[in-house]
C-alpha cells in the first residue's frame, strides 16, 4: 500500500484510508488519534517496525467476524485502553471504559515490534520546537554511547530517532518497551524492595552527577523491564493479558529468581545545568506530586531544582510503599510491610525546607548504611501489601521458599542485570 503525504497537515494518509469514514465513537472504527498512527504504518513498515493488528491497513475488528461470540473487550484488537482482563466480564466496568474512557493511552505514544528481531518497542512523538525540544536534547544526551553501558544509568535508552516524513518539526523517539509497576509487579521479599529502592536512588544520583535535574520524579515515570517475570510476553495495554490478548497472565517469577532493571522515563521537564550549585529558576509544573513545598509559591519564584528531585523521590517512596493511600477513608493501596527502617530517610527527603533535605550523595550513603543493618531474615521477610495479609499457610510456604534459596546460596537482594542490549540498534 502506498502513502500519500499531505504537506499541509504533515500527516501520512495511506491510500484506502478515509479519515471521515474511520472517525467513529464505536470501537470498530479508529479514533482520530489512532488514525494518526495507522497512517504512519506503511512508512514504519519500511523502517522495520510493525504496529498491532488494529493499526494495520484494511483492519477489521475481529469481533465482527461471522460466528463471533463473547465480549468485544476481550479481543486484542479492541484494545486502546489500559484494561485488566480480570474485570472484562464486569458489565459496569465495560460501560465505564467505553463511555468514560478513563484508561485511554496517550495519543502521542504507541507500542510496536521491531521486525528483524521481534523486540518490543515504544514510540513517542515529539516536536523539535517548543517544550519537546528540551526532551529531544535530553534524550540524546542521556543515551550517548559513554552512558549506555553505565550500570548506574537508569534512564531509558533512546535506540532510534525517526524523522516523520512530511513533517519538518516532528520525530519519533524509539525506546525499549517497559512495563508499569502498579499493575505489573509484585514484590515477594524485603530484599526485592531494597533492590528497587537502590536502583531508583542510584538512577537519580546518575542524573545529578551529570548536572541533570529530573524534575518529574513520580511512580508513573518509573518503569520495569519485567517481561522476564512472565512465561510469555505481556500485552502492552492489557494489564494482565498475554500479547495476543487470548489469555490472562500472572507474574510467574519473583525478581529474586529473575532480577530486573528499573528505568526512569519522560524527560520533558528535565534540564541540564553547568553545575549543581547556584541554580535558581521557576519550577516547572508537574502532574505527579502537587504538594512539593517549592510549588506552593507563585510559579515565577526561583527555586533550586535538585532538592525538588529529592523531595519528589522521597514522596514517591513514601506514598506508594511506606504509607496507606486513602480515598474517602478507604484504603486504595496499602503500605508494604517490614519497611519501617526506610521511614526516617524518606521523611528527611521530604522535609519542607529544601536546604534541610539530604543531597543525593547523602541519600545513597544513608540508604547503604540502612541496608547493611538489615539481617538476612529481615531481607527475606515478606513484602506483601498490608491490606493483603498472608495466611498461615502462605507464611509457611514463604519461609520454606526462603530456606531453599539460602541452601542454594541465592542472595537475599537481587543483583540487577546489566543494561539490556535486546533493543540495541
Amino acid at each position: 500500500m502506498s502513502a500519500v503525504v499531505d504537506s499541509k497537515s504533515a500527516n501520512i494518509t495511506p491510500q484506502g484510508y478515509s479519515a471521515g469514514a474511520n472517525l467513529s465513537t464505536g470501537r470498530d472504527k479508529l479514533d482520530p488519534d489512532e488514525l494518526l498512527w495507522a497512517n504512519l504504518q506503511p512508512w514504519l513498515t519500511e523502517r522495520g517496525y510493525k504496529l498491532r493488528p488494529r493499526y494495520q491497513p484494511g483492519w477489521k475488528g475481529s469481533w465482527l467476524a461471522e460466528g463471533f461470540s463473547g465480549f468485544q473487550i476481550d479481543c486484542e484488537d479492541f484494545q486502546k485502553y489500559y484494561v485488566s482482563r480480570r474485570k472484562t466480564r464486569n458489565v459496569l466496568a465495560c460501560l465505564i471504559i467505553q463511555i468514560g474512557r478513563i484508561y485511554q493511552q496517550h495519543p502521542w505514544v504507541m507500542d510496536a515490534v521491531r521486525v528483524r528481531d521481534g523486540a518490543p518497542v515504544i514510540f513517542k512523538r515529539v516536536k523539535k520546537s517548543s517544550n519537546d525540544a528540551e526532551e529531544l536534547e535530553m534524550a540524546r544526551f542521556l543515551s550517548q554511547e559513554a552512558f549506555v553501558a553505565d550500570s548506574q544509568n537508569h534512564c531509558v535508552e533512546i535506540i532510534d530517532i525517526l524523522d516523520i516524513p512530511g513533517s519538518a518539526n516532528e520525530v519519533l523517539l524509539v525506546m525499549p518497551l517497559l512495563y508499569e509497576l502498579r499493575h505489573r509487579l509484585e514484590f515477594e521479599t524485603v530484599g526485592e524492595v531494597v533492590d528497587f529502592f537502590k536502583q531508583i536512588i542510584e538512577g537519580l544520583q546518575f542524573m545529578h552527577q551529570h548536572n541533570v535535574a529530573y524534575r518529574d520524579c513520580k511512580e508513573d515515570n518509573i518503569l520495569a523491564d519485567s517481561e522476564g517475570l512472565y512465561n510469555e510476553r505481556p500485552h502492552p495495554l492489557l494489564l494482565s493479558g498475554s500479547y495476543d490478548g487470548s489469555r490472562t497472565l500472572k507474574q510467574r517469577y519473583s525478581t529474586t529468581r529473575k532480577p530486573i532493571r528499573y528505568y526512569y522515563i519522560d524527560f520533558g521537564l528535565s534540564k541540564r545545568y553547568s553545575s549543581r550549585t547556584g541554580n535558581a529558576e521557576p519550577s516547572p509544573w508537574s502532574a505527579g506530586i502537587y504538594d512539593v513545598p517549592e510549588f506552593q509559591v507563585p510559579l515565577d519564584t526561583p527555586t533550586d531544582p535538585f532538592p525538588v528531585d529529592i523531595y519528589m523521590l522521597g514522596m514517591t517512596i513514601r506514598r506508594n510503599y511506606l504509607e496507606d493511600f486513602l480515598v474517602q477513608e478507604n484504603i486504595v493501596s496499602s503500605r508494604i510491610g517490614n519497611l519501617e527502617w526506610m521511614e526516617g530517610l524518606a521523611r528527611d527527603m521530604t522535609l519542607e525546607n529544601p536546604a534541610a533535605r539530604p543531597k543525593i550523595e547523602e541519600v545513597v550513603q544513608r540508604f547503604d548504611a540502612l541496608v547493611k543493618g538489615l539481617s538476612t531474615w529481615k531481607l527475606r521477610a515478606p513484602a506483601n501489601r498490608m491490606k493483603n495479609k498472608l495466611s498461615t499457610g502462605q507464611n509457611i510456604r514463604h519461609w520454606l521458599t526462603q530456606a531453599s534459596r539460602i541452601a542454594r546460596f541465592i542472595p537475599a537482594v537481587p543483583k540487577p542485570p546489566d543494561r539490556s542490549t535486546k533493543a540495541a540498534k
